[in-house]
């Protein structure tokens, strides 16, 4: 009787804050296309692992931590370079697309407080 699963790593990966693959902390399957964030790893560009990232507006440098080309809502965002990226802060923020950064831990407590206040709404009406 097996009374426990063995598991079978395929990939693991350990990073810098803005996405620099750690030496000799990683392990994938050479077909695995995709990194940091769930962004594209684009080997070619940089001629190393995980040194570029491939969205779908621009291309990142997690060496340098910035977008390898202007923003293209830079407009949205005059007190900040235009090649920042996530708002220079990669533990709240991510950017999967190359626009702008999304607050993942606002979001989350954005909508429980919509879903607390929903509820209170309801009982103070009974």
């Amino acid at each position: 009787m097996m009374n426990y699963y063995s598991v079978d790593t395929l990939t693991y990966s350990d990073y810098y804050p803005f996405g620099m693959l750690m030496p000799n902390r990683h392990g994938q399957d050479d077909d695995y296309r995709y990194g940091f964030n769930g962004m594209e790893m684009d080997d070619e560009v940089n001629n190393g692992k995980g040194t570029s990232y491939t969205t779908e507006y621009r291309q990142y440098d997690p060496r340098i931590g910035r977008w390898l080309s202007v923003d293209p809502l830079f407009q949205n965002f005059p007190w900040q370079s235009p090649y920042v990226a996530f708002d220079n802060n990669p533990i709240v923020y991510n950017d999967p697309k190359g626009l702008a950064a999304n607050n993942k831990v606002e979001d989350e407590n954005s909508n429980k407080t919509k879903r607390h206040a929903n509820k209170w709404r309801k009982k103070k009406r009974k």
